[in-house]
């Protein structure tokens, strides 16, 4: 069964983005084999080997699909929104950046040529990427220029984000568990009080927001995430470390 899923897997790799986006000229389109050749550059000093971990995921998306869409034409309206107007635009632009910019580009083993570009998860409103650390706070600047005006009957459609940076060679899995933990902190840190109740959500200026974490190594976490975040910084309060997207570009 591993074997299959594997075989599949790549597959499904080879073609995905012309899957998501049904444009021809991404049939050839292909990632780095794995995240060691996504993440190495020597050019790069010290941030070669170290990837950026990306997680997205909408604001209270559940809640305003409730309120907002009474019929299966809603709901259908409401998740074209999400990835034509948001998704798919973004993928399609960063495609075009990593194709264009030889700093996501990659000389394989076999002489090809491929983008330093990893899609782990590619959900109803959650997307999980892996680019170069060299790129991770630019292909978030590019992933909320796209979703600064994503709306749905006027509400406005805002999505947190994680970024973990990391070795390529750090399990993954953990990762992944980290991020989502991270994920819920930045989900408490744009403050509770919108969050319960009958508030349909964030204003763009407020909710488009992510936290990151520079983890040098897995054996800094231990134990509670909170308890090592007021433990690494020092009894700064984390919640102020929250980075919006109209500061991306600042930073």
């Amino acid at each position: 069964s591993t074997h299959f899923r594997r075989q599949e897997g790549m597959k499904i790799k080879h073609r995905l983005f012309y899957e998501l986006l049904g444009d021809e000229q991404y049939l050839e389109q292909i990632s780095a084999k794995d995240l060691g050749e996504l993440a190495l550059d020597p050019a790069q000093g010290n941030l070669s080997g170290k990837i950026a971990f990306i997680h997205m995921d909408g604001n209270r998306f559940g809640s305003i699909r409730g309120e907002y869409c009474k019929e299966m034409e809603d709901r259908q309206e409401f998740d074209r929104v999400i990835q034509e107007d948001s998704r798919q635009a973004f993928l399609r632009a960063l495609l075009e950046l990593a194709r264009s910019d030889p700093q996501f580009q990659v000389r394989t083993s076999e002489g090809k040529l491929a983008l330093r570009l990893e899609v782990l998860l590619w959900g109803g409103d959650e997307m999980t990427l892996v680019v170069p650390a060299w790129k991770g706070l630019e292909v978030m600047r590019l992933f909320y220029h796209h979703a600064q005006a994503l709306q749905f009957r006027g509400q406005p459609l805002t999505q947190r984000a994680v970024v973990i940076f990391c070795h390529h060679n750090a399990p993954i899995l953990l990762v992944n568990q980290l991020a989502g933990a991270l994920l819920d902190r930045t989900k408490t840190d744009l403050h509770a009080p919108i969050w319960q109740g009958s508030s349909p959500g964030l204003d763009h200026a407020r909710g488009d927001a992510l936290h990151y974490l520079v983890l040098e190594s897995f054996d800094m976490i231990q134990g509670e995430l909170d308890d090592f975040l007021a433990s690494y910084y020092q009894g700064i309060d984390y919640a102020n470390l929250l980075v919006h997207a109209a500061e991306l570009e600042t930073l």
